[in-house]
């Protein structure tokens, strides 16, 4: 398999996408904890990889890029993707995931979504 290597227009468009200046100087250090966040999903999504293993995604993000997260995840389901996210938000992963497996006390109990 050949691996996309992400160009410096795929960067800059997911930083612009998540809100983030590609042009910014400023040490990655001072970023807030959104910022680091932003800056994680856009590593994720840069290289357009055929599967996304992501923890706590939306963490510290505002609403306005939880649903930009959440456009993204669907064009990659689209893109017959595999996804797989780790969360606490029932909500978020109720909007996007075809199925859902809790694990609560170290059982797995997964369960079908309807309607995705």
């Amino acid at each position: 398999d050949i691996k996309k290597v992400a160009t410096i227009e795929d960067i800059k468009y997911y930083m612009t996408y998540f809100g983030l200046n590609p042009d910014d100087k400023r040490k990655v250090k001072v970023y807030s904890l959104g910022m680091l966040q932003k800056l994680s999903l856009v590593q994720a999504f840069m290289e357009s990889p055929d599967v996304l293993l992501l923890d706590e995604p939306t963490n510290a993000l505002d609403e306005e890029y939880i649903q930009k997260f959440q456009k993204l995840i669907i064009k990659c389901r689209e893109e017959k993707k595999i996804i797989i996210i780790s969360t606490h938000d029932k909500f978020l992963l109720d909007k996007i995931a075809d199925e859902q497996i809790l694990i609560r006390e170290g059982i797995l109990y997964p369960s079908e979504i309807e309607g995705n």
